[in-house]
């Protein structure tokens, strides 16, 4: 299945609370190989993020990003960070996802709409 680098970034927060469910042992597998399949996938796209926050990055005398107090980095020229940024996020990538049949799942799960949106791609 293609999926652009968005669609994966957009999935893996809303995989990761399902892992934390108490869920059928089948669909847990399910959800743990896509989850594995796309952080194989996502390994790319955070180096190249990467790369522009280094770039993008304010940076000290020694030429090292600075951290501010909350943990992030100051972004210098966020509207060129955010375009190249967004034609990473725009790339996309087979992979070889697990689609689960929600009508053979005989157990309910509770996610709100937006996170049935994120990961709509691999239920059926």
């Amino acid at each position: 299945m293609k999926l652009s680098n968005e669609k994966l970034v957009n999935s893996i927060g809303v995989l990761s609370k399902l892992t934390n469910m108490e869920l059928p042992i089948r669909l847990s597998y399910a959800f743990s190989k896509n989850i594995t399949k796309i952080d194989r996938e996502l390994t790319a796209y955070n180096k190249e993020r990467g790369k522009l926050i280094e770039k993008y990055g304010e940076k000290d005398e020694e030429g090292k990003l600075k951290t501010k107090e909350d943990g992030t980095i100051n972004i210098l020229d966020i509207e060129s960070f955010n375009i190249d940024l967004k034609e990473i996020l725009e790339i996309e990538t087979e992979v070889d996802i697990h689609v689960i049949d929600l009508e053979k799942v005989d157990t309910n799960i509770n996610i709100t709409p937006g996170d049935l949106m994120a990961i709509g791609y691999m239920l059926k």
